[in-house]
């Protein structure tokens, strides 16, 4: 999909701006390595049911940021996220940092930042002493930031909210927080009915993966038993013990009527290696997707491209759902985000007398050198909507396919 800003019946100079927009996104974009990072959101949503990208900018550097955020970092009242987490009016993140960067950073707390316990190479449980031996380079205390968001009264007045960030005690960022929104885009697997947080793919399909690990750990313990070959020697025959080596056929000799004779059984069902394969078919199907979108491989029996096709777009729409939030929160909700840090960049570089923000990066092979002042538009003066890039299907089969029949039809 691409990325459009759009005005409603704007005046020329306004549509201007909008075009300029676009290319400042498409720089910030490209700034911020979204479309590497967006993948990781998308897996943390289908394996915990809600996937996270932070947003930030450092104005004297100019550049933006979009770190791809560990769920479990983000804590939410549950309460007050009962209508969704974006009904919160308070968000916490606790997260690990090197104490030498945080030293450097806010060299004022540096006596509560090296007196902080340190966290131990899993980065989970805390530990009081100091970690030597082994792990000496491992120096990371624990920090903890949080978020109000600003909110307007019904007589129409702001109420700004709060942005601290706090290490062992000390406050190290103490500063008014005027958005209404969390500085967070949230892609979640299933949306929550009820909660601040979604359902993951990995819970609808939880039973039938319980199964085919039962499944195929029998399958193993089949294997090691009665998976090898064995020697069947009559009592009466005089057996000489061989002695293994590094030949690929072990020699054994005998004395008697009756040779001795080698067996080999069948350690397992046909129907038990076959079952992990159905469920993990209806798994997938579960999931609305199928081979072809899981392992890139053709299903068995669809040789076309049109065929190809046709299955790659029953999968585009049984996967509508979840492609169309996702593609709403890297396009409108993430879009957003990086307008409004881009305000606040602006803000405090004239605040310190430097001027306004200035984007200075690269899209699709250009340079982009865009100032923010000609392109910034007010909240309610422009939107944003994404279109598709290509009518074509992804598959080189399909699009052929496609074009053909186009020709055929004399479309083109």
């Amino acid at each position: 999909v691409e990325i459009v800003v759009l005005t409603d019946g704007g005046h020329f100079t306004n549509k201007q701006k909008a075009k300029k927009m676009q290319r400042f996104l498409d720089g910030v974009y490209q700034q911020a390595n979204v479309y590497e990072k967006m993948p990781l959101v998308f897996r943390n949503s289908m394996l915990t049911g809600t996937g996270a990208l932070y947003t930030s900018g450092n104005p004297y550097s100019r550049r933006f940021y979009a770190d791809n955020i560990f769920p479990l970092e983000i804590l939410v009242d549950n309460v007050a996220a009962t209508h969704g987490i974006d009904a919160a009016r308070d968000i916490f993140r606790l997260y690990p940092v090197d104490k030498d960067q945080l030293i450097e950073d806010y060299p004022k707390a540096a006596a509560a930042i090296e007196s902080a316990a340190m966290y131990g190479p899993e980065g989970s449980l805390p530990t009081t002493t100091i970690l030597s031996g082994l792990h000496r380079d491992v120096r990371s205390a624990m920090v903890c930031e949080a978020w109000r968001k600003a909110r307007v009264t019904a007589d129409g007045e702001t109420i700004e909210g709060r942005h601290v960030k706090t290490c062992n005690g000390a406050v190290l960022i103490d500063e008014a927080w005027c958005e209404d929104t969390f500085p967070f885009v949230f892609q979640f697997w299933n949306a929550p009915v009820r909660g601040p947080w979604g359902d993951s793919a990995v819970s609808e399909i939880r039973g039938m993966e319980r199964e085919v690990n039962i499944l195929l750990q029998r399958a193993q313990e089949a294997m090691h038993r009665t998976g090898l070959a064995t020697m069947l020697v009559h009592r009466d025959a005089k057996y000489q013990t061989a002695k293994q080596g590094t030949d690929p056929m072990t020699v054994v000799t005998w004395e008697g009527q009756v040779p001795p004779t080698v067996q080999v059984g069948t350690p397992v069902h046909p129907q038990i290696l076959e079952q992990p394969q159905t469920l993990m078919r209806l798994a997938a199907n579960q999931l609305g997707t199928n081979e072809l979108q899981i392992s890139a491989s053709k299903p068995a029996g669809i040789e076309s491209g049109r065929a190809l096709e046709q299955l790659s777009e029953e999968h585009a729409v049984r996967f509508d759902t979840v492609s169309k939030a996702f593609e709403l929160v890297m396009s409108k909700a993430l879009a957003a985000q990086f307008v409004a840090v881009a305000r606040r960049m602006d803000k405090c570089l004239k605040d310190e007398g430097k001027g306004g923000l200035r984007l200075q990066s690269t899209y699709k092979h250009e340079y982009i050198d865009i100032n923010w002042a000609e392109c910034e538009l007010g909240p309610e003066e422009f939107f944003i909507d994404v279109f598709p890039v290509s009518v074509l299907p992804h598959t080189p089969a399909g699009r052929t396919a496609e074009v053909e029949r186009w020709q055929g039809n004399k479309w083109i």
